[in-house]
Order: structure tokens, then C-alpha cells, then sequence
């Protein structure tokens, strides 16, 4: 799973990344609605999600890494046994198993165990 690029400007960023890396953009619909997927050639990049209408007006536009891990549930709980908290799901998703955590500094990041 590529990092993802969460904003509230979509066809903005798109621009802005074509520009700067000569980045081009695939959106697609989805179950969640739209997602952008941003190419360089044809190697896939990372994605790209529109927050608007997804989570508070006060939660800045900011990139999300993710980490393959061989067991989410088990990740999820010995992240928040050592201070972290699970601030989505583990939740299943058409690519896998997936969650996104707060470390005790702060610094979020998601966890997937792909599907395929």
C-alpha cells in the first residue's frame, strides 16, 4: 500500500504534484467515494483522498504513511499496549485489513495487512 495524500483540494494537489514530479492523476470511484491514485509513468505512487466531508473541518490536509504488517488486530494491540491509540478501526477494506494509530508522541500512521 503507497502513503496517501489526504486534502481538501484534489484536483489542486493533482496539479501541484504533476508540476513539482510531473506526477500524473487516475481518480477512480470507490466504496468510500473518489480516490485519486498519482503515477509517475506507469509506477503507481501513492493515493490520494479527498477529506471534505470525511473528518472535521480542522483536520489540516497532511500525507499518511502505512506499514505491511503480517497481523493488524495484533499491531493494534501492542501498539496501544505500549502507549499508542487506535484512532481507526482495525477495520476490514477490499485490500486488506487496515487501521490508523497515534503513537504516545503524537505522530499518526496507518497499518495494513494486504489482501493480496
Amino acid at each position: 500500500m503507497p502513503d496517501e495524500l489526504n486534502t481538501r483540494d484534489p484536483d489542486g494537489s493533482a496539479a501541484f504534484y504533476a508540476a513539482v514530479f510531473g506526477w500524473s492523476c487516475l481518480t477512480r470511484e470507490g466504496l468510500t467515494g473518489s480516490y485519486g491514485e498519482l503515477y509517475l509513468g506507469d509506477r503507481l505512487v501513492c493515493g490520494m483522498i479527498d477529506l471534505r466531508g470525511r473528518v472535521p473541518d480542522e483536520v489540516p490536509a497532511h500525507w499518511n504513511a502505512y506499514f505491511a504488517v503480517d497481523d493488524c488486530d495484533a499491531t493494534v494491540a501492542k501498539a496501544t499496549e505500549l502507549g499508542g491509540a487506535a484512532l481507526v478501526g482495525p477495520l476490514d477494506l477490499p485490500v486488506g485489513r487496515f487501521a490508523v494509530l497515534r503513537d504516545p508522541r503524537g505522530a499518526t500512521f496507518s497499518v495494513i495487512r494486504m489482501t493480496s
